[in-house]
């Protein structure tokens, strides 16, 4: 098959949709995409993608197809720019792509309004349409302080319930989702549980020699990861010298997060930058155990972060202060310990109880990469990711 895969965001971004589109070429589809000019998570637009430059790749396989956009930068108003102009851009694009295309797959992180152009080529093309539903909208806005009476938010949702009944199927990363969506769905579409995975470098490895207990976060800073509960806890534990924080990231409530740090005075903190992710292997083998924090939100607490299978398979037991499903997951898995969303109590507690007891953290480490074997393995995910596909195109096939 021909498949189109449209996402705002592609490499050199750091998501596993470029993945995604490789493992689908793999499996001997023709496979191009449909995305913008990187600028996750700096904001800035990177150089070698400017004044034109760049704008169709073939990366290992894939044909790549850029638009342009407004770099994120910082503030609401650019991220809406960054967010409209991928959606104006991206949808001309697609009105006037030539390939005859069997579907269309949209990797539907945040904005919604990505998919808006899949659905322009899915009505242009009488092709079937796959949502993969990473973050739920419009519930999502909220994080950028938008109150859910305001005739913003309610046209937004209704955009959104508008977006979601258009794909013939969705896959959720989150069990959770399904009761979120079910509101937005029509008759025969299906939601298909597919979690994602961890990528093949992190495997299970001993900790560097060190004196430190250290305590690392790897992932995006913005406000709904709230790792403002995390310097609350550093600043409770800060009388035990070997303990040391590693924040290992960016994003948009970076500088935020590095004032607060300097307010609370902390020195058992390190922000150590944003890293390819061919380096993140080195930062968990120093690693006693991961953190993990979302906002006391309940449609937030219905996510599965990334980061919870790659702390998995890299053998190290997760700390985290959340809800919902990651609270689920670590409770089953046996694989960390999990406190109240915004508790820099208790995950300053939990974490000293590690500190205490280090022969758990190698039990519970233990317990957590088992898991992911069993349940988050690559090989069941790309197995899934066939087996919808099939089942889509053989649904469109009996209605023709």
């Amino acid at each position: 098959m021909k498949i189109l895969v449209v996402s705002q965001y592609y490499y050199p971004e750091r998501f596993k949709v470029t993945e995604l589109a490789e493992e689908l070429f793999k499996l001997g589809h023709e496979v191009e995409v449909l995305t913008g000019l990187p600028n996750y998570p700096e904001g800035i637009v990177l150089d070698e993608y400017r004044g034109g430059k760049n704008r169709r790749q073939k990366i290992n396989g894939v044909d790549v197809h850029r638009v342009a956009l407004f770099g994120r930068k910082t503030g609401k108003i650019n991220l809406a720019l960054n967010y409209a102009s991928f959606m104006v851009n991206a949808s001309i694009k697609a009105w006037f792509m030539k390939p005859k295309y069997d579907m269309v797959l949209v990797y539907q992180l945040s904005p919604i309004l990505m998919a808006i152009p899949a659905i322009v080529l899915k009505r242009r093309r009488k092709i079937p349409l796959i949502l993969y539903t990473f973050d739920l909208w419009p519930d999502s806005i909220k994080t950028l302080g938008i109150k859910s009476e305001s005739l913003f938010y309610r046209w937004v949702e209704r955009l959104s319930a508008w977006i979601y009944r258009q794909a013939d199927a969705q896959w959720v990363t989150s069990k959770q989702f399904t009761g979120y969506l079910d509101r937005f769905t029509h008759k025969g579409q299906d939601i298909v549980y597919l979690p994602q995975y961890a990528e093949d470098i992190f495997t299970p490895s001993p900790k560097t020699p060190s004196d430190g207990f250290v305590c690392l976060f790897a992932g995006n800073m913005g406000k709904a990861q709230n790792i403002e509960t995390i310097l609350k806890a550093a600043k409770r534990l800060e009388d035990i010298p070997n303990i040391h924080f590693e924040l290992v990231g960016a994003g948009s409530d970076l500088d935020r997060l590095k004032a607060i740090a300097q307010e609370l005075n902390l020195t058992n903190v390190d922000f150590a930058g944003s890293h390819p992710i061919e380096e993140m292997p080195a930062y968990y083998r120093e690693a006693d155990v991961c953190l993990l924090t979302l906002l006391d939100d309940p449609v937030i607490s219905l996510t599965l972060p990334a980061k919870v299978q790659t702390y998995m398979a890299s053998a190290r037991p997760i700390v985290a202060a959340a809800g919902g499903e990651v609270a689920n997951v670590i409770r089953d898995s046996q694989g960390g310990r999990c406190v109240p969303s915004q508790d820099d109590e208790g995950l300053a507690n939990q974490i000293l109880h590690y500190y205490q007891h280090r022969d758990q953290v190698l039990i519970d480490g233990e317990n957590a990469r088992k898991y992911v074997e069993l349940n988050f393995s690559k090989e069941r995910f790309i197995e899934r990711v066939k087996e919808e596909i099939e089942a889509v195109s053989a649904r469109r096939k009996e209605n023709v």
